[in-house]
């Protein structure tokens, strides 16, 4: 049974680079959003275990998104995909797992294990 991942993501490369790499795993069912109301939407539709959040967005929308996912389901993992240090503003939405950028296959799929 594949598992529905939420890429809140301002960049479609990085939504398909994701989308490859799980493809091959066969585990996954990717949704793909850019934007907190879409995100809040979709996660709720496709009942989303898990949801990336691409730092590109910028500190404050990954927070209010990881706050507003946690807000329609309580129990959502949240991954941050980030290439820099995390700023501490990103504490009140812990737990979540960290995957670096540019990020390998197995370094995602570990995230989301």
């Amino acid at each position: 049974m594949a598992h529905n991942l939420l890429v809140v993501t301002p960049a479609p490369a990085v939504a398909d680079a994701i989308r490859r790499s799980l493809e091959e795993a066969g585990s996954f069912a990717i949704h793909n959003v850019n934007n907190k109301a879409a995100a809040v939407v979709k996660a709720d539709e496709a009942d989303c275990a898990f949801a990336v959040l691409d730092m590109d967005l910028g500190e404050q929308w990954v927070r209010e998104i990881g706050q507003a996912l946690r807000t329609i389901k309580r129990d959502i993992r949240l991954v941050v995909l980030s290439a820099d240090h995390l700023p501490p503003v990103l504490d009140t939405l812990r737990p979540w797992t960290l995957v670096q950028k540019p990020f390998h296959r197995s370094e995602l799929l570990r995230a989301l294990q």
